[in-house]
């Protein structure tokens, strides 16, 4: 395991900390950090040493929220869309590709996998929620989103 790695898994304890300050709740908490241990992954090569990684860190947990809060304000509540239209898509043949990938790769999960991703992702089901209706711990739903998202991003991760 590399230097960067190790730091950034000794600071899991202080960017929960700070998610639960900008969140108030633990589940969207544990999503936001979920969300900036992403990102401060993939923007590895943004990191500079000589700056403490703890601030590099709150940053990305600030953005991360602010992108969450944008987007669920934008999230549409109902479907109103008119016939032959289809939002977010840009009707190119690529898009439809993907879209087509992503739907193979989230049938390949399995299935308490699957409805346990697309309840919290696209319906917006809180962790509680889907504890109660699995009749499982919290813990094994963050489990298996985990584990989803991980299949998902080692599918289309791009060498």
């Amino acid at each position: 395991m590399d230097l960067f790695a190790q730091e950034l898994i000794s600071l899991i304890p202080y960017m929960h900390t700070c998610a639960r300050e900008r969140t108030q709740d633990p589940c969207d908490a544990e999503d936001l950090v979920q969300t900036a241990l992403m990102c401060a992954w993939n923007s590895r090569q943004h990191y500079k040493p000589e700056l403490p990684m703890k601030y590099w860190l709150a940053g990305i947990i600030r953005n991360c929220r602010s992108t969450m809060h944008r987007a669920q304000s934008r999230r549409i509540s109902t479907c109103e869309l008119e016939e032959g239209m289809c939002a977010g898509v840009s009707g190119g043949q690529h898009e439809c590709i993907e879209l087509r990938e992503m739907f193979e790769a989230l049938e390949a999960l399995p299935e308490v996998q699957q409805d346990t991703l697309v309840s919290f992702t696209f319906r917006g089901e809180s962790y509680r929620k889907l504890a109660v209706r699995f009749d499982v711990e919290i813990g094994t739903i963050r489990s298996r989103i985990s584990r989803a998202r991980r299949h998902l991003e080692s599918t289309f991760a791009v060498a």
